[in-house]
């Protein structure tokens, strides 16, 4: 099928009929969209109806793959239910299909990107301020078991960014480096986790002759110095 020649079309009978808001409702259209370097000049601008913007935006997202194009139309195929009535219904398979493009867009561009605390913190703070939002025993979420892939989700987030966690105060310090979590830390040095917390956390401890005995990375030459002496600490969330 030939989108191209369809869009124009559209586009070529909305130029040609004289149309403004006063006659009914309409919504302005950028012709050659702003993602692929289009403007708001007057010459780039038509005016369509609901329909005719929904049906030119689908043609889009098969005309083009910009992700932003995908974002949009998934916007309108979201618009039903606000104030404005619009005469175009959307199927159930065409919904799935910009859901599914959406999804896959929006996380190729989030992917790798990390919230800073003060982002984080500013969205938990909105989400728990919003108005009309249930709490508590009302909360529709409330006594719901998780699901064993959120679960496994939730696990492996906190795995891979530990400084997103509440519970998160610092980097763990070792004379190979700094590791954000104790455990992290026990499999690069290969001894237990109890280890590296004692050692970083209580950088301040003197080595001695039970500390040789029971540790064998330990050298005689160590004797008498601290842990912090030996590279250890414990580096504190600023």
């Amino acid at each position: 099928m030939n989108y191209s020649k369809i869009y124009d079309v559209i586009i070529d009978n909305a130029q040609c009929s004289f149309r403004n808001k006063k006659m009914g409702y309409f919504e302005k259209h950028h012709i050659l969209p702003k993602c692929l370097g289009g403007n708001n000049s007057k010459e780039n601008l038509v005016l369509l109806t609901a329909k005719e913007h929904y049906v030119c935006h689908h043609l889009l997202t098969k005309m083009y793959a910009a992700p932003k194009l995908h974002f949009a139309f998934w916007a309108m195929c979201n618009q039903l239910g606000g104030d404005v009535v619009r005469e175009y219904r959307i199927t159930s398979s065409t919904y799935q299909k910009a859901r599914t493009r959406f999804a896959v867009e929006n996380s190729k561009l989030h992917s790798g990107k990390t919230l800073s605390c003060s982002h984080i913190a500013a969205i938990k703070k909105h989400m728990l301020n919003r108005p009309g939002m249930p709490k508590g025993l009302d909360s529709p979420l409330y006594q719901v078991k998780r699901t064993d892939d959120i679960r496994l989700k939730i696990s492996k987030t906190k795995l891979d960014n530990p400084e997103r966690n509440s519970a998160y105060v610092g980097e763990y310090v070792t004379p190979i480096g700094m590791f954000k979590t104790s455990t992290l830390a026990a499999a690069a040095l290969n001894i237990s986790v109890n280890l590296v917390y004692r050692r970083c956390k209580q950088s301040d401890t003197v080595v001695n002759k039970c500390h040789l005995a029971q540790n064998p990375s330990f050298s005689p030459s160590d004797l008498g110095k601290t842990f912090m002496a030996l590279g250890y600490g414990f580096n504190l969330k600023s």
